[in-house]
Parts: C-alpha cells; structure tokens; sequence
C-alpha cells in the first residue's frame, strides 16, 4: 500500500471543498490565480515501511484569465 501527498510550493494542500486530495488525485474548483499559482508536488509513501519515498518533478499550472466587458460610448455598446 502507498499513500500520496500532494504539495503546493513545498507545503502540504489541506483539502477544503474547493481544492482538495481524493486518493492520489488533486481536485481545484473555482481556481483561484494567486492561491492556486506555484509548483506542485506528491510525494508517494509506502506505508509498510519496506521502500523510501518517492518525490514527482514539480510542476507549474499556467492560470490564465479573460474578462469581457462593456464600453458606452455615447449610447453605444462596445463588447471587448
């Protein structure tokens, strides 16, 4: 048997219901740029005891967002 712990910038992620470990599976809801940003880690344990742990080559999510908005313009509308 093994365990899996994920890890953002070098800490553990505590689940809450919008990010949270469910076996070795991260999930993110509702990303959020600034607490979501930074490299990710797991670590997988053997929980018998009998191997050493093994640490994943970090990783980066790329959160990128896009707002549409209006402009008036002398009672025109201007989607951007």
């Amino acid at each position: 048997m093994y365990r899996v712990t994920a890890l953002l910038t070098g800490s553990k992620i505590t689940n809450t219901t919008r990010r949270y470990q469910q076996g070795s599976n991260l999930h993110i809801t509702r990303v959020d740029r600034e607490r979501d940003s930074g490299q990710f880690t797991c670590i997988a344990e053997d929980t018998t005891g009998q191997s050493t742990a093994i640490t994943s080559s970090p990783v980066s999510i790329n959160i990128q967002c896009e707002y549409t908005y209006k402009i008036y313009l002398y009672g025109h509308v201007y989607l951007r």
